[in-house]
C-alpha cells in the first residue's frame, strides 16, 4: 500500500493512494468529527485502477499535486495498465462483432431470391 499526504484546495489533508488488497486507488480526508478520516473514493474493489480514475472521483473537492500525480503514476501495477490494454481490447473486439454482425446481416440480403449482386 503507498500513501501520500497533502493539503486540500479545501483547507482539509487528504490522504492518497494504492490499496494492493482492494485492487484500487483510494483517497481520505481529514474530518473534524470523532472518526478523524472520511473515504472518498477506493472503497470498493477495483473502484479506482488508474490515476485518472482516482482524480476523477475527488475533482470537486480538490485536484492532486502534481508531485503526488506523478508518484502515483509511477506506483500504478503493471497489471493495472494491462488491465487498460484488455478494456480496450475488449471495445476493439465488440466494434469488429458489430461490424461483422451488419456484414453478415448485408450478406444475408444479397442472397435472398431476386437480389443481383
Amino acid at each position: 500500500m503507498s500513501r501520500h499526504v497533502f493539503a486540500g484546495d479545501d483547507g482539509r489533508d487528504w490522504t492518497v493512494g494504492w490499496e494492493e488488497r482492494m485492487v484500487t486507488f483510494f483517497a481520505q480526508v481529514d474530518t473534524d468529527d470523532e472518526i478523524g478520516v472520511a473515504d472518498v473514493a477506493g472503497v470498493e474493489i477495483g473502484e479506482c485502477t488508474t490515476v485518472e480514475s482516482l482524480e476523477a472521483a475527488i475533482a470537486e473537492h480538490t485536484p492532486i499535486p502534481d508531485e503526488i500525480r506523478e508518484q502515483l503514476v509511477r506506483e500504478t501495477p503493471d497489471f493495472a495498465r494491462v488491465g487498460q490494454a484488455v478494456d480496450a481490447a475488449r471495445v476493439h473486439r465488440d466494434q469488429l462483432m458489430q461490424a461483422m454482425s451488419a456484414a453478415a446481416a448485408g450478406a444475408q440480403e444479397l442472397d435472398k431470391p431476386g437480389t443481383e449482386r
